[in-house]
């Protein structure tokens, strides 16, 4: 089994508007489905990154939680795997996540000033290419100035 993290551009406000006015439950999981179905129609797809149900505690914890966050901050980091939309804060999976347009620009930005040297102190080769990659994809969703929304399933 496998985990995927899949990124969006989409108006973030356009989708929730749509998920609540849609959306008649207040369980997490209704909620979940119709975020993700709206998201898949709604937004553009960027990429994904994909981990082993095993690699799901160095995912969260070493890449996101310290790799990651090490360069853009831990608040934009954990934002892509988990963060409130409309309301709702995920239980489960899928879960998402979001970035608006200017807190993704600031997540570049701050990749862009650490440069080559960020890979520098990782010492770590899986991170080192996880972080290139993501790297990558959050550099190709800025250039499309939308927020960023993720799915994490």
């Amino acid at each position: 089994m496998s985990y995927t993290l899949s990124f969006y551009t989409v108006p973030a406000d356009e989708l929730t508007a749509q998920l609540t006015a849609r959306t008649t439950s207040n369980d997490p999981e209704t909620v979940a489905k119709h975020a993700v179905e709206l998201l898949r129609h709604l937004g553009s797809p960027v990429d994904a990154v994909d981990h082993s149900s095993a690699g799901g505690t160095w995912f969260r914890d070493r890449f996101i939680g310290e790799a990651l966050a090490g360069l853009i901050g831990a608040e934009p980091a954990g934002h892509l795997l988990d963060r409130p939309l409309a309301g709702t804060k995920w239980t489960g999976y899928p879960s998402m996540g979001w970035l608006t347009r200017n807190e993704l620009a600031d997540a570049v930005s701050a990749l862009d000033e650490a440069g080559e040297d960020a890979l520098a102190p990782l010492d770590d080769p899986d991170s080192e290419e996880l972080l290139e990659i993501v790297g990558d994809i959050l550099h190709m969703a800025a250039q499309t100035h939308q927020d960023l929304v993720t799915i994490y399933s």
